[in-house]
């Protein structure tokens, strides 16, 4: 467990790959960040850490919405966005050293 840790305390940036397909025929890719896992610790009150050993649909929709929201890609509240999902894929997680993501620029 300590190793995970690790990834969170700067050695790593963990990113999130999710494609979603929508009931319209519609799709969208997205890379769910560090802002969208904090704002997923926010909003459930559970670590991130706890995806190693329990990650739930909700979790990987959570971050999917949450990262197309902070982009402007949707403006639907996480439920009104869940109706509109008809799939979706994890292609995984990627870690990536701090000095190779790019920097804010907000």
């Amino acid at each position: 467990m300590a190793h995970h840790r690790n990834r969170y305390a700067g050695n790593f940036v963990i990113r999130f790959n999710i494609s979603v397909s929508y009931a319209d025929g519609s799709a969208a890719a997205t890379v769910a960040g560090p802002p969208d896992l904090v704002a997923f610790e926010a909003a459930y009150d559970r670590s991130v850490a706890r995806f190693e050993t329990e990650l739930r649909m909700t979790d990987i929709l959570f971050l999917a919405w949450h990262s197309l929201k902070r982009q402007g890609k949707t403006s639907a509240g996480f439920d009104d966005w869940l109706n509109t999902v008809e799939d979706f894929q994890m292609d995984g997680a990627a870690e990536v050293p701090p000095s190779e993501t790019p920097a804010s620029t907000g």
